[in-house]
């Protein structure tokens, strides 16, 4: 499947590609999937899974598909072993 890119390369970040496959669940989703977890009614993973949710948005909000790239194409990084 081809997707046309109408952003630069240097602009587009991963969250931006995500959001638009998935939308938001992947940041507020139960890390058990429970459907009643929340801050009122916590699994037993929900603080723990609140953290690692955080980090994962900051992550694919600054990480650009330009700097995958530029990783792969200098061989520091690998799709296929």
């Amino acid at each position: 499947m081809v997707f046309p890119l109408k952003k630069k390369l240097d602009n587009l970040k991963l969250g931006t590609i995500v959001f638009t496959i998935d939308g938001d669940n992947i940041y507020n989703g139960c890390g058990l999937g429970l459907k009643k977890c929340n801050e009122k009614m916590p699994c037993s993973v929900h603080n723990q899974f609140k953290i690692i949710r955080g980090e994962l948005k900051k992550m694919l909000e600054n990480t650009t598909l330009k700097s995958l790239a530029v990783d792969y194409e200098k061989g520091l990084t690998y799709l296929r072993r």
